[in-house]
């Protein structure tokens, strides 16, 4: 009996540990856009957690990065409108990170979860990531919804809005 009882209160403490909600598991790479080239983030790593193009010698990104991405943030959206679900803030990660699972804290119910990027130019401008659209899960408490290798789409071709691409060395541009 004295058995029974202490699995059943170390049961309920792990699963007060875990929080009240659910949560969702998310893993990313980075793909140039411009050139096809992927990268795990773990190689695209830097000291402050971003990942970027190009390193300096004390694995900083360098001045000459094309594209530098600082945090992914899981969002959950409504279904119906695409609308941030209000009262539920985006849980951000560093992008070296790779993957990473919210905490169980996320209510229950169906929304469009997905991912958004902090990406910016090889000239240090903000510049939005190309990524997937949100997919339609359901958020169970004490469960993990999985989001599969989600890729962050980086140097756009350009268009209209973005007349070049910046090389490496940040100097020059492409054009098409």
């Amino acid at each position: 009996m004295i058995r029974f009882c202490t699995l059943a209160l170390v049961a309920l403490a792990l699963a007060a540990c875990q929080g009240n909600g659910g949560a969702v598991s998310v893993r990313w790479r980075i793909s140039n856009l411009s050139t096809g080239e992927t990268w795990d983030p773990t190689t695209a790593r830097s000291n402050d957690g971003s990942c970027c193009s190009d390193h300096d010698f004390a694995h900083n990104c360098a001045t000459t990065s094309i594209w530098v991405v600082h945090t992914v943030s899981v969002v959950l959206r409504d279904p119906a409108t695409d609308a941030p679900v209000p009262g539920i803030e985006p849980r951000t990660f560093l992008c070296d990170k790779r993957e990473s699972t919210t905490p169980f804290d996320l209510p229950a119910g169906t929304f469009a979860i997905g991912l958004t990027a902090e990406v910016f130019d090889g000239l240090g401008n903000a510049a939005p990531g190309a990524l997937p659209p949100p997919e339609v899960r359901t958020i169970v408490r004490g469960e993990v919804v999985n989001l599969q290798d989600i890729q962050i789409g980086v140097q756009p071709l350009p268009s209209a809005s973005r007349p070049g691409v910046p090389l490496p060395g940040g100097t020059q541009m492409v054009t098409f």
